[in-house]
């Protein structure tokens, strides 16, 4: 679209719909096409692996390894933000001898695996203390702080959407 003078340059609009599921390589050579006719490169992010349940994400991985593992395309990535102990602990039925079975799957489907450390909250406290007067009106201050030393004492992970869901679950 022209941004002043709010007229259309050109449009161009393909659609294709199929009722039927591709095999493996229908879908391979649709993809290539796609990858051939771009023009610039396209990131695909499969996100929230860490919330699908175990039967999921074992039919979901084997689809991405077999449609992005096995073919290269030239404009098209594909990032997977995943846990990997999540993804241990889904393929652990595949083979409980070995509960880091999931590594396999894991370093036969990508190139590259970064790691990135969990969050250190260096300044949880105050921001416990500033969620916590958010939500509650004229805090007591002892009480606070007995309630920060209890968290503490709970919680093995703190996190900021950890401490948030706490203080709303108090709340209501």
């Amino acid at each position: 679209f022209k941004v002043y003078h709010s007229q259309k340059e050109a449009e161009t609009k393909i659609e294709v719909i199929s009722e039927k599921e591709p095999t493996v390589k229908e879908f391979r050579t649709w993809m290539k096409q796609i990858d051939n006719d771009l023009n610039q490169k396209v990131v695909i992010v499969f996100d929230n692996f860490d919330r699908l349940p175990k039967k999921h994400i074992q039919s979901i991985w084997s689809s991405i390894h077999i449609f992005f593992a096995e073919e290269p395309y030239d404009n098209i990535k594909v990032i997977i933000p995943f846990d990997r102990e999540h993804i241990q602990n889904a393929f652990k039925e595949l083979n409980a001898n070995d509960s880091k079975f999931g590594n396999d799957y894991v370093n036969k489907t990508f190139d590259i695996v970064f790691r990135v450390t969990k969050p250190i909250m260096s300044n949880w406290k105050d921001f416990f203390e500033a969620s916590w007067k958010k939500a509650f009106i004229n805090p007591d201050e002892e009480e606070l702080k007995l309630v920060i030393q209890v968290y503490e004492f709970l919680n093995r992970r703190i996190t900021p959407r950890e401490i948030i869901s706490f203080i709303n679950e108090i709340l209501t």
